[in-house]
């Protein structure tokens, strides 16, 4: 199955954890990456960081929609590089229609597009040629539709980014599109847990990077304390 990945990586690493489950998933062919709420290109240069340590330099790479076109209403700030990464990683910048090309690639290649961070790219695809997204095979993750399993944080609307972040995207990616949505709710139920870093840790660089990411970020938004049930 071909799948183009549409991401904000950088920021909470459930993006990270995503990119190593479809390089591991059988039968799963990744054509295309594109990034979204960029800075720059320096998301970009974090897909192609994660990519070369799982040993894959083909993966075609674009930075998509930058802060700085002023779309998103909630913050975009990436964590401090130091805390997360082992070394300083290059940016890979490149204008916002590469990343809608290589959108219209995947698409066109009837690749299933997961979109895992802000919908902008996507309501840009959609903007620059009208019509597209409805023979898209989409699958979002966003929104807040149903109350959540009682066992699992108690996530609402207002603790999901990417809808958010640029609702204007969102009203017009769902639109204008028949997609698979998947809400806050479900993404609650799923949990990197203390038990799976040392395994992580011992399955090559990319899993190291997981678990070296997962304890920085637990350790910066106090996880222990606020799920302490759950962890």
């Amino acid at each position: 199955m071909k799948v183009h990945l549409d991401t904000d990586i950088g920021g909470d690493i459930d993006d990270l954890c995503a990119l190593a489950l479809l390089l591991a998933w059988p039968d799963v062919e990744i054509v295309g990456v594109t990034t979204v709420a960029e800075h720059a290109g320096k998301r970009a240069g974090y897909v192609r960081y994660a990519l070369a340590l799982a040993g894959l330099t083909g993966v075609p790479v674009a930075a998509g929609a930058d802060v700085r076109i002023g779309r998103f209403v909630l913050g975009t700030d990436l964590p401090p590089e130091h805390r997360y990464w082992p070394q300083p990683v290059p940016a890979a910048p490149g204008p916002l229609a590469a990343a809608l090309d290589l959108l219209e690639r995947s698409i066109d290649q009837d690749a299933l597009v997961v979109a895992i961070g802000p919908f902008t790219n996507l309501a840009c695809l959609e903007r620059r040629s009208p019509g597209i997204l409805r023979i898209a095979r989409l699958c979002l993750m966003g929104g807040s539709i149903f109350p959540g399993h009682p066992d699992f944080p108690a996530w609402t609307y207002a603790d999901d980014y990417n809808v958010q972040a640029d609702p204007a995207a969102a009203r017009d990616v769902l639109e204008a599109a028949t997609t698979t949505l998947v809400p806050i709710q479900m993404t609650a139920q799923t949990a990197l847990r203390r038990a799976h870093l040392a395994p992580l840790a011992d399955c090559g660089p990319l899993g190291s990077l997981i678990a070296h990411q997962a304890r920085a970020f637990a350790a910066e938004w106090d996880n222990a304390e606020r799920y302490v049930k759950e962890c």
